[in-house]
């Protein structure tokens, strides 16, 4: 998959690249997501936290319930893509609770 991202990227023009940043780092969730009636789960890496924190406490302050984990050691897509047995695991158990 990292084979992928990297293919994609170095086809993109420098200005889509800074959009998709741009688009990212700007990003507001809707006060509409208060609405839910499911349940939401917020995972991140600890060496991502700088930013995975951030927008812990954003979903926090529209859904208090959601349920936020901290994945100590890892970083940016490190769970799913660099342990998806893991990741099945904690999928599993949060599709069961």
């Amino acid at each position: 998959m990292v084979e992928d991202v990297f293919r994609v990227g170095a086809n993109m023009t420098d200005e889509s690249c800074r959009n998709a940043h741009l688009s990212v780092f700007s990003y507001t969730l809707p006060d509409s997501i208060a609405d839910t009636r499911t349940d939401i789960a917020y995972w991140y890496g600890s060496k991502e936290a700088w930013l995975g924190k951030k927008y812990a406490n954003c979903i926090l302050s529209k859904l208090p319930g959601v349920k936020i984990k901290v994945f100590k050691g890892f970083d940016h897509g490190e769970l799913c893509i660099g342990n998806p047995d893991l990741y099945l695991k904690e999928v599993t158990e949060f599709l069961n609770s």
